[in-house]
């Protein structure tokens, strides 16, 4: 199991949708979530279960990311995609959990 990995808002949102977000504590003692990803999340509300799993979840965590490589900026992704991969780019062997498949390729 890896120490921690990096979730983009797709992956995050169809787990928790679908009842299965404890499913990432299986993949990582910590889960990180970028603040550009949360924020896309948050604004759901309360009711979200999504932003629920976030609030309930001791191993979610949310983290800025205040830099994003050149060479991920580059790809011209997402906000959320290119701070899931900045974080993970700055943070030794993590894992990336990503849908997108432009950001697959460039991760």
């Amino acid at each position: 199991m890896d120490e921690c990995a990096v979730i983009n808002a797709s992956p995050l949102i169809l787990l928790s949708r679908s009842g299965h977000v404890d499913l990432l504590s299986r993949v990582a003692h910590e889960i990180w979530i970028p603040e550009q990803v949360a924020s896309e999340i948050l604004v759901r509300g309360e009711d979200d279960p999504t932003v629920r799993a976030i609030r309930a979840s001791s191993w979610l965590h949310v983290f800025p990311v205040d830099r994003i490589p050149p060479s991920v900026l580059e790809w011209g992704l997402g906000p959320g995609e290119s701070a899931v991969l900045a974080l993970a780019l700055s943070t030794p062997k993590a894992l990336a959990i990503i849908d997108d498949l432009l950001g697959r390729k460039c991760a």
